[in-house]
């Protein structure tokens, strides 16, 4: 698939689906998820489960 933008014509893009069962994770299950606090990584390496993700940042 390509994607183009002001600086770039026709890049070719990857898209990887993301099972939403594990798309989102909260360490204090107490706490709600808020969506105005949510934040997209990208350039991951590999395809990562929310909860890998979380344990990595929370090092």
């Amino acid at each position: 698939m390509c994607v183009s933008s002001p600086s770039m014509k026709d890049k070719a893009v990857q898209i990887r689906p993301w099972l939403l069962a594990d798309s989102d994770f909260v360490m204090d299950g107490s706490q709600p998820l808020d969506p105005r606090k949510t934040i997209f990584v990208g350039g991951v390496p590999r395809p990562l489960r929310a909860v890998e993700l979380a344990m990595i940042m929370d090092r």
